[in-house]
C-alpha cells in the first residue's frame, strides 16, 4: 500500500521533534547516552611524604578480578561511575600503612566520575641494623713494645656482612680514648698494636662495623707491655704434663662384639655375667652405652667399663642416667674410683633412680674382696627434678681427701677422712641395678685423668709476686702469690683441657711474662 501525503508528512514532523529532543538531552546532560572515560592516578609516598617508586598497584573490578596492574607512579584508565578496587601491594621491608584519606585496608573501593589521583602510605623500616658487639675482647702482652687482641665476632650481624672493626685505646685506664684503626677492613678477629711504650697499661674497646653503621663497644680489657728485659729474658714453658689418660667416648661406632674383643684401654666385666643376668654394651657419637638388667628382681647386677692401674688423683666423666623413675627396686649408675687393692673400697658419684624418683650422691664405701660392705653417704641432693645428665669431677689421695664438683660446682670437701683406698686406683664407669623388668642404659662421656687439679709454676724470677690464669675473655680463673719462686693454681672446677693464659707480674702489676696455653690439672711449667 502506497503511504499518503498526510502519513508521509506525520513521520516527518515525529522525526524533526525526536531530534529536537535528543539535542536537548545532550547539551542538558552531558553522557547522559553515551560513556566516557576518567584517569586515577595512584602515587606511593613514606609516611613523611617522601616519593617511593614502583610500588606495585592492581586495578580491580567490583568483584576482585585483576584488569590492569603497573609500578607507582601509574595512571589507570576507567569508566566514569563504575565501581573499582585499588590494591597497594608491600615489597620486603616497604609494608603499606593506609591512604590519604585514612584508609588503613590495601584494598580501596572506588567509584570515579571525574580524574582523580590517591596517595599510598608506606612504613620503610629497615630490614638491616647495626650488628651486635664484639664479645670476649682480650689484651695481651707479647713484648715490651707490642699487645695482641683478640676477640669473638658479634652473635649477631644485624643482616648486614661485618666489613671491618674499629679499635680505641686508653692510655689513662678509659677515661678518654682514640681511635687507632678507624676500619681494620677485615673480618679478622685479631690486631696487633705495636710501637708502644715498654711497662705500660693500655686499655682497648672494639666496635664491628657493617653495611648499616657501626655497633656498640665491646667489654673493655687491659694489658701491659713488658719491660725491656722483661720482653727479651723471660719466657714460660710446660716441663711436665698432668694428663694422664683422656676417652671422648665419643669418637667411633662400635658393637658390643668389637669392644670385648679389642679393648687397649678399657676392660668390660661385672657381675651379671655370673649371674647371667642381662647386659649390653655399645659405643657411638654420643657416648659409651652400659647396659644392664636384674635377673631376679630385689637381686642387683652390674657390668662396667674398667680403667688400667692409675696413680691420677682427678677423674671425670659425664654420666646420663635413663630415666628419672622406674617401676620397682632400684638403678644407680656412676663414676667410681676404687682402690685396687683386694678389698672393695671406694668413692663414687653416683646417679640412682627408684620409684619416687632420681637424685645424685657422693658415697664412700669400705669392704672386703668379695665386695662393699659399710657404705656412708657424703653429700646428696634430694631436691625434685633433678636432671638426667651431669658433669662430676672427682679428686682423691685415697686416703683422707676427697673433693668432687657437680657441673663446675664444688658439692663436697674434707681432708680428715679414713678412707682407707692406697693407690694405685682403676676408675669405673658402671650400672647396677636391682630392677627385673628391662634391660636400661646408663651413658657416658668425656672421661679423662689428671695427676691432681692443681697447676705448678716455678722458677720464677724474684721480682715476681703473682700468677694468674686468665680464660679468652680476659677473665680470671685462677690466681696465687708467689712463694719460694714458685706457684700453685687450684683449678680442679674447670674442665680440662683449660685452654687460657698464664700471666706472671710484678708487686707493681706490671707484666713479667705471659703464655697461652692448652692447661691440664697437674701440669709444671717453668720461667726461662
Amino acid at each position: 500500500m502506497t503511504p499518503s501525503k498526510q502519513d508521509i508528512y506525520f513521520a516527518y514532523v515525529l522525526t524533526l521533534i525526536c531530534s529536537v529532543l535528543l539535542s536537548s538531552a545532550n547539551t542538558a546532560f552531558p553522557g547522559a547516552f553515551a560513556s566516557s572515560t576518567v584517569t586515577i592516578a595512584v602515587n606511593s609516598v613514606d609516611l613523611t611524604g617522601n616519593q617511593i617508586t614502583g610500588m606495585y598497584m592492581e586495578l580491580q573490578n567490583s568483584n576482585g578480578v585483576d584488569i590492569a596492574t603497573g609500578f607507582t607512579p601509574v595512571s589507570f584508565s576507567v569508566t566514569s561511575g563504575q565501581q573499582y578496587i585499588v590494591y597497594a601491594n608491600d615489597y620486603q621491608n616497604i609494608v603499606f600503612n593506609h591512604w590519604e584519606d585514612g584508609t588503613t585496608n590495601h584494598a580501596r573501593t572506588i567509584t570515579p566520575t571525574q580524574n582523580m589521583s590517591i596517595t599510598a602510605y608506606y612504613s620503610t623500616g629497615s630490614t638491616l641494623a647495626v650488628s651486635s658487639p664484639p664479645t670476649g675482647l682480650v689484651a695481651t702482652a707479647a713484648s715490651s713494645s707490642q699487645i695482641n687482641l683478640s676477640w669473638s665476632a658479634p652473635t649477631n650481624n644485624g643482616g648486614s656482612t661485618i666489613t671491618g672493626y674499629e679499635i680505641e685505646r686508653s692510655t689513662d685506664g678509659g677515661i678518654t680514648w682514640s681511635t687507632i684503626v678507624s676500619n681494620t677492613g677485615s673480618t679478622s678477629t685479631a690486631y696487633s698494636d705495636t710501637g708502644l711504650a715498654a711497662s705500660t697499661t693500655y686499655t682497648y674497646r672494639v666496635s664491628a662495623i657493617n653495611s648499616v653503621g657501626t655497633s656498640s663497644l665491646s667489654n673493655i680489657t687491659s694489658a701491659t707491655t713488658l719491660s725491656s728485659s722483661s720482653s727479651s729474658n723471660y719466657s714460660l714453658s710446660k716441663i711436665q704434663s698432668g694428663l694422664v689418660a683422656s676417652d671422648s667416648l665419643t669418637n667411633e661406632t662400635t658393637t658390643q662384639q668389637q669392644l670385648l674383643s679389642n679393648h687397649p684401654y678399657w676392660t668390660y666385666s661385672g657381675d651379671a655375667i655370673k649371674e647371667k643376668a642381662p647386659y649390653s654394651i655399645d659405643k657411638d657419637l654420643q657416648g659409651l652405652h652400659i647396659g644392664v638388667q636384674a635377673k631376679i628382681a630385689g637381686k642387683y647386677a652390674g657390668f662396667y667399663a674398667e680403667t688400667p692401674n692409675t696413680n691420677a688423683a682427678l677423674f671425670h666423666a659425664v654420666i646420663t642416667q635413663p630415666v628419672n623413675t622406674i617401676p620397682s627396686n632400684d638403678y644407680n649408675n656412676g663414676l667410681y674410683v676404687q682402690t685396687t687393692q683386694s678389698s672393695v673400697n671406694y668413692v663414687t658419684c653416683v646417679v640412682d633412680s627408684t620409684t619416687s624418683g632420681d637424685f645424685w650422691s657422693i658415697v664412700g664405701a669400705i669392704g672386703s674382696p668379695t665386695g662393699a660392705r659399710h657404705y656412708v653417704t657424703f653429700w646428696q641432693d634430694n631436691s625434685a627434678n633433678q636432671p638426667l645428665t651431669r658433669d662430676c669431677t672427682i679428686i682423691t689421695n685415697g686416703n683422707n681427701y676427697l673433693k668432687v664438683y657437680l657441673d663446675g660446682a664444688l658439692v663436697y670437701t674434707n681432708s680428715t677422712l679414713n678412707l682407707q683406698m692406697p693407690g694405685p686406683f682403676n676408675a669405673y664407669l658402671e650400672p647396677e641395678t636391682s630392677y627385673a623388668g628391662q634391660l636400661l642404659y646408663g651413658t657416658y662421656k668425656d672421661y679423662y685423668a689428671t695427676t691432681n687439679e692443681n697447676v705448678q709454676v716455678t722458677s720464677l724470677p724474684t721480682n715476681a709476686t703473682t700468677v694468674e690464669i686468665l680464660n679468652s675473655a680476659g677473665t680470671v680463673l685462677a690466681s696465687s702469690p708467689v712463694s719460694s719462686g714458685s706457684a700453685t693454681l687450684g683449678i680442679g672446677q674447670y674442665h680440662f683441657p683449660l685452654v687460657g693464659i698464664i700471666q706472671v707480674r710484678d708487686s707493681n702489676n706490671a707484666l713479667i711474662v705471659s703464655s697461652n696455653q692448652t692447661i691440664y690439672g697437674g701440669d709444671v711449667y717453668t720461667v726461662k
